[in-house]
C-alpha cells in the first residue's frame, strides 16, 4: 500500500513537472515552456521541449500578447499592437518547404527540431510532425512570417569517422530517454527484481530509428552519421535505464527505513 501512494505521488510529481504554459508573441512565435514568473517587465520560463528541456530564458512583456497557462487560463498583453484586418485575411496558417511546396495548416507548435500541425482546427484532428530544418517560412494567418535558416547538413563531411561522431553527438544531445527512466524507476519502486530485469532488456535492445530525434532527418541517410547515433543512443538508453533502477532502489530503502524506524517508536 505505501508503495503504490509513493508511486501515485512520483507520478503526479512528473505531471506537474511536464505540465506546459504556452507563450505566444507579437510576432506570431509560440513558446511551449513552464512559466515562473510574470513580472512588469518580463516572463521568466523553463523550457520542457526535448532540447532545451531544463533551461531557463525571458521574454519581454512588450513582445507578448497571451499567454495561455496548462490549467486552461489565458491573459492577453499589448493587444492594440495587433492588426485586426490581418487577423482576418486567411484561415489558416502556411507552411514553405525548401522544395517550394507550399501547405495551408494550422501550426501547434515550433521548436529547434520540429514543426507540429494540423490540417484542421477541429478537435481530435491529427496532429503531424516535420523537420524544421525542411522549412523555409511560415506565414501565420494573423500576417506575421517567421523565417528558418537551414544549415545543419553543412556538418557532415567525407570522413566517416567524422560523422560516426557527428551521430553520437548529436544522440547524446537529443535522443530522448526521459520514458525510460520512469518506467524503470516506477516498476523498481512497486517490484525491484521486475525492474532490474526490465532495465537489463532495455539495455539490450538497439533504440529505435523512430525514435531518433535529429535537426536534419536527412542525415540518417549518412550510414557511418546514423551508426554513430544508433551506438550512443543505445548508451543513453542503458544509463538512463540505470538511473531509474537506482532511483528506484534507493526509494525502497529510504520507504524500507522509514517504515521500521516508526516501528521502532512504538515496540
Amino acid at each position: 500500500m505505501k508503495k503504490t501512494i509513493l508511486l501515485m505521488f512520483c507520478v503526479f510529481s512528473f505531471l506537474t513537472l511536464e505540465a506546459q504554459d504556452h507563450i505566444f508573441t507579437i510576432n506570431g512565435k509560440e513558446v511551449v515552456a513552464k512559466i515562473t514568473e510574470v513580472n512588469n517587465e518580463n516572463v521568466k520560463f523553463i523550457f520542457v521541449d526535448s532540447l532545451k528541456n531544463g533551461q531557463s530564458d525571458s521574454i519581454l512583456l512588450t513582445q507578448i500578447y497571451r499567454i495561455k497557462y496548462q490549467n486552461g487560463v489565458e491573459e492577453f498583453y499589448n493587444e492594440s499592437q495587433l492588426d485586426e484586418n490581418i487577423f482576418q485575411q486567411k484561415e489558416s496558417d502556411e507552411i514553405y518547404f525548401n522544395n517550394g511546396e507550399i501547405i495551408s495548416v494550422t501550426v501547434k507548435e515550433i521548436s529547434p527540431l520540429h514543426i507540429k500541425y494540423t490540417l484542421s482546427e477541429e478537435m481530435g484532428s491529427a496532429v503531424k510532425v516535420i523537420s524544421s530544418t525542411k522549412v523555409s517560412k511560415i506565414k501565420f494567418k494573423n500576417g506575421f512570417e517567421e523565417i528558418f535558416s537551414n544549415s545543419s547538413k553543412l556538418n557532415l563531411s567525407g570522413n566517416p569517422e567524422h560523422n560516426f561522431l557527428l551521430g553520437k553527438q548529436d544522440a547524446k544531445k537529443y535522443f530522448n530517454t526521459k520514458e525510460i527512466f520512469w518506467a524503470t524507476y516506477a516498476i523498481t519502486v512497486l517490484h525491484p527484481p521486475v525492474g532490474f530485469a526490465l532495465g537489463g532488456t532495455i539495455s539490450l535492445i538497439n533504440a529505435d530509428e523512430d525514435n531518433f530525434i535529429v535537426l536534419d532527418y536527412d542525415l540518417l541517410q549518412n550510414e557511418d552519421y546514423k551508426k554513430g547515433y544508433a551506438k550512443q543512443a543505445k548508451k543513453e538508453k542503458l544509463n538512463s535505464a540505470a538511473k531509474g533502477v537506482g532511483a528506484g532502489v534507493l526509494t525502497d530503502t529510504v520507504i524500507f527505513v522509514a517504515f521500521f524506524g516508526i516501528l521502532s517508536m512504538f515496540f
